[in-house]
């Protein structure tokens, strides 16, 4: 539910007051993010409608207009450029992000040899100065991708709050804003269609996060592949996000890609975790110096935390849980901690 245009307006009026928690990502791990989403050019991109919730100055817009000028040339040389017009929605909440990203775009539509009048037509179709959490969206995504930004509760003004609460069920607790682009990025997608977010994973461990799991695992979502760079430096300046590529999508749950990222993960590190996962259903996990990976054949079927570990942990666990029934399924048998025990071990 959207709150009224009242509550829009008042939640707006507040925005000047707010740290807009940006960190922007840098080009290899964007790249590494649309080759998870199988957004290449060799696909006619042209086809298909991508959603950028929080623009920024273009970080992930430059890579996925490099991607679909590519596929315009491969696929639909002839056609006219305003073709593309329905290709791109993208928000930002600062004019001079919607500025830059529009200047972005015109000068990668002209040097592609698009009429100017047409690159400005499409700038302007493309990028809006809006909030996209308090934005009724009417068009859905083959794409919803970006890095959404990191805003605690305690940092927004009582009004904005009440009003993303409002559009957003699953921000409950002290959820960070970046939830409630989950959701909504979620509530977007056509079917078959992929969210990819490079974002703190603390939502699938912690209390605030369950209302979000729940919504994933009663569907039609499903877990597709994490990717976690805890000590990876996935952004442009140092900080500690614990962030994670998480990919969804609005499928049934198959097979689920889990890898873990180190200090060293770089370029090339990205290169050889994204085609090992393209190579389908290939079983050998992937054991590099910077990313460690393996296939799970299912994802988690309630919303308690979802554990964290290594690729070779979590394939353990999921042998485990396979193998062996919990002790709660047992007929007569309940696990718990006894008063008289927590006493003794105060």
């Amino acid at each position: 539910m959207i709150p009224s245009l009242a509550a829009q307006s008042s939640a707006n009026a507040d925005l000047a007051r707010v740290e807009y928690g940006e960190v922007f990502t840098k080009r290899w791990v964007v790249d590494l993010i649309l080759d998870l989403c199988d957004y290449r050019p060799d696909l006619d991109l042209t086809q298909l409608r991508v959603v950028e919730p929080s623009v920024g100055s273009g970080a992930f817009l430059g890579p996925v207009l490099d991607r679909l000028l590519a596929a315009k040339v491969k696929h639909a040389d002839a056609e006219p450029w305003l073709l593309l017009r329905d290709c791109l929605r993208c928000w930002d909440l600062q004019a001079e992000h919607v500025r830059a990203s529009k200047e972005l775009t015109i000068s990668l539509l002209v040097e592609a040899g698009c009429p100017a009048d047409d690159a400005k037509d499409l700038a302007d179709s493309w990028v809006f100065r809006g909030d996209f959490l308090l934005t009724a969206h009417e068009q859905s995504a083959d794409l919803v991708v970006g890095n959404p930004p990191y805003i605690r509760i305690e940092d927004l003004p009582a009004t904005l709050l009440m009003a993303y609460r409002a559009a957003c069920p699953t921000m409950t607790g002290r959820a960070d804003v970046f939830i409630g682009f989950y959701e909504h990025g979620l509530d977007l997608l056509a079917p078959g269609g992929r969210l990819a977010f490079i974002c703190a994973d603390r939502w699938m461990r912690n209390a605030y996060g369950r209302r979000l799991r729940r919504k994933i695992i009663d569907g039609p979502y499903s877990m597709e592949s994490i990717l976690t760079m805890h000590d990876a430096l996935a952004f442009e300046a140092e900080v500690s996000a614990y962030p994670a590529i998480t990919v969804l999508r609005r499928s049934e749950q198959g097979p689920v890609i889990t890898g873990l990222a180190n200090q060293k993960f770089s370029e090339e590190g990205a290169q050889k975790f994204s085609l090992w996962a393209s190579a389908g259903e290939l079983k050998e996990p992937l054991n590099q110096p910077s990313v460690t990976a393996a296939r799970l054949p299912r994802w988690h079927a309630n919303d308690d935390s979802w554990p964290e570990g290594s690729p070779q942990t979590l394939e353990w666990l999921e042998k485990l849980a396979a193998e062996f029934p919990a002790l709660e399924d047992q007929r007569g048998l309940f696990s718990g901690i006894s008063l008289a025990a927590n006493q003794l071990n105060n």
